[in-house]
């Protein structure tokens, strides 16, 4: 039995401009809150270890087929296979991205972590929220011991739709919580452009979740830049981080992300359906691990 997720990434049933994407940018926040960890990690670490308590829990329940690594048959399919399994996408080199970004806010004594799930991978938020919960009360592996996290507050919150930045102002900038990696492995920090492409490939990507191929992406976003001014002077590489992957299992290979900030001027307003999905998509590559979360702010 085909996948119907599959067949309706492959052909999406409506191609859209990039502006119509806001208004029907749906999507779903689960918030899990608990007592901060008493052992202190590295945010992008953690996010680490959180995706793979939550990748856990949902191995636990996922069907058969998923198991062995292969498309999902029940319906509708597990979470598992909706949100972990790579898709290759004719026309899309880096194929669908998967479906949902983690994020975590960390207060003095609190913890409150984000899964955010796109389109219609909003069918199995429930699965995924409990997947969550279950994770963190499993425990995280942090400085060398498992530190289980009880969570004390759990919601589930639809988002109807992307609103247009309250922004004004001759300037305005993308300020990275956590570092943002460009689409490529082995490649030296990305500059602006770079920054902006990739976050387009990755809402290009998404769209697909919503049944929606976007019209002419990389021409929307040459015209623009041409009447935009990027300042990536407040961009610095992070240090790079070693990974290994099934590609490049015996000797890896790195990934030099930027911390900092990224300026906007000219005609940045031309820009905004791509900030303001970007915020909530991330930025770049890797957002499911955590990378290339923003904030974006006015520069007066």
């Amino acid at each position: 039995m085909a996948n119907p997720i599959d067949e309706r990434l492959t052909a999406p049933p409506r191609r859209l401009r990039l502006e119509e994407l806001p208004r029907l940018w749906r999507h779903c926040e689960i918030a899990v809150a608990c007592a901060a960890p008493p052992v202190r990690a590295n945010r992008l670490d953690l996010l680490n270890k959180i995706r793979g308590a939550f990748g856990h829990q949902l191995l636990a329940g996922a069907s058969p087929a998923t198991r062995r690594r292969e498309p999902c048959d029940w319906d509708p399919p597990c979470a598992l296979d909706v949100l972990f399994r790579r898709r290759p996408i004719p026309g899309l080199s880096a194929g669908a991205p998967s479906p949902f970004v983690l994020s975590v806010d960390e207060e003095p004594n609190r913890l409150v972590v984000r899964a955010t799930l796109f389109g219609f991978a909003e069918c199995c938020a429930a699965e995924a929220a409990e997947a969550l919960v279950r994770g963190l009360r499993a425990g995280l592996l942090l400085d060398g011991r498992t530190v289980a996290l009880e969570p004390d507050r759990r919601a589930i919150r639809p988002v109807p739709h992307v609103a247009r930045p309250d922004l004004s102002g001759r300037s305005a900038a993308l300020v990275f919580d956590t570092p943002v990696v460009s689409r490529s492995e082995g490649k030296p920090v990305a500059g602006g452009a770079a920054i902006l492409r990739g976050t387009l490939h990755r809402i290009a990507g998404l769209a697909r979740w919503y049944g929606i191929e976007v019209a002419a992406p990389a021409e929307w976003l040459d015209r623009r830049l041409e009447r935009l001014r990027l300042d990536d002077s407040g961009l610095a590489a992070d240090g790079a981080r070693f990974r290994r992957s099934q590609r490049a299992a015996r000797h890896g290979y790195f990934i030099e992300p930027a911390a900092g900030m990224l300026k906007l001027s000219g005609e940045w307003q031309e820009l905004w359906p791509l900030l303001a999905i970007g915020a909530v998509t991330h930025a770049g590559g890797r957002a499911t691990d955590g990378y290339g979360r923003f904030r974006l702010v006015s520069g007066g």
